[in-house]
Order: structure tokens, then sequence, then C-alpha cells
């Protein structure tokens, strides 16, 4: 029996060949919403016997919002890349309490490191930065955890917050922005 609900005949056929093969659980499908709108959903069910006869019996989950923010997370995230990779900039992300670095692949490399996504130590990310560079780092940018307090202090001003500093995000300049803006923030 035809019900209307398809919106796609291959997912029908798809449906049908999981079926067969005992794999419908977590498949995948476009099918019609009350609407007429196109939702995806997760099929999850199978085939029984009721007085005899075979009966498919499903649970659908709609994941059409679920699917439209990972589409909104992957288009954000290309976006800022190519910011990022437009102006040779990197990121990275300081995780206080464990003292580990988590970098983008750029940041590394205008650090003189291979160009690779960074999960180390602290430490080891800024060994190879000159030290006059590490200096005028700590000169310009201070953080003093106080109790549940934490103070982060830059030229423009200072910055308090009530929450315990746990995680520590940069921006490193790249070298050909720190020598055409020479009074900009030092690189980190």
């Amino acid at each position: 029996m035809e019900l209307g609900i398809w919106a796609c005949a291959e997912d029908r056929l798809r449906m049908i060949d999981a079926l067969n093969n005992n794999a419908l659980n977590g498949l995948e499908v476009a099918l019609y919403h009350r609407d007429g709108s196109i939702c995806y959903n997760q099929l999850l069910g199978g085939e029984i016997t009721l007085a005899g006869h075979a009966c498919l019996v499903l649970s659908l989950r709609d994941i059409t919002v679920q699917r439209q923010q990972e589409q909104a997370l992957r288009d954000s995230q290309e976006r800022l890349d190519l910011a990022l990779n437009s102006a040779d900039l990197g990121t990275w992300d300081w995780h206080i309490p464990s003292n580990m670095l988590f970098g983008s692949a750029r940041a590394p490399k205008l650090h003189g490191l291979k160009e690779a996504p960074f999960h180390d130590d602290f430490r080891k990310f800024f060994s190879c930065v000159p030290m006059a560079d590490r200096h005028a780092m700590r000169k310009t940018t201070r953080i003093w955890p106080a109790d549940d307090v934490t103070t982060i202090k830059s030229p423009t001003g200072q910055f308090t917050s009530t929450a315990k500093c746990i995680t520590w995000r940069a921006r490193p300049n790249s070298i050909a922005m720190r020598k055409a803006s020479p009074n900009a923030w030092p690189a980190f």
C-alpha cells in the first residue's frame, strides 16, 4: 500500500533492502511531513507477524533540525577557515588546568612548527618562539586568576570576569601582519 509519504522513491527501495538485510535501524530517509514539507527522518523498527500477516512496525525520529544545524556548523567553519587562511592567521585554545594547548593547523606554522593541528603541552608550543616575543606577550597580556575572579589586562584596558579562568583563546598574528603594523599586539 502506497501512503504517498516518500519524498524520494530511492529511499523507499533502500528501506526495503535494509529490511531484507535486517539493517533497518538508523536508516535516514526523506519523507513528506503532514504540511507537505520535506523532513529528514531516522527509521527504527522491523517486520513482525501479526495474526498470521507480515507487518512493518516503524518508529520515526525527525532529524531535520539536527541536519540543518550540522550544515550550518559546517558552513560557519568553512567561512572561518577561509577568513583565517586569507588573513594568514591561526587560532589556539589553552586549557589552563591541564596546560594543554589546542591549535589550528596554521597556528603552529606561524611559530615555526609543522603545519598541522596542535594538541600538546603549552610550553612545547611556545618553545620555538623567540624569547623577545615571549616577553612582549607577557608584557602585553597578563592573566591573574584569583579565587573565582579572573582579570585579563590588555593595552586597551582591563576585563574582569566572575568565572574561574579555565581556558584562554588567542589569535596569533602572522609575521607579515606584525611587520606591517608594529603598534599591534605582538604575536603570541
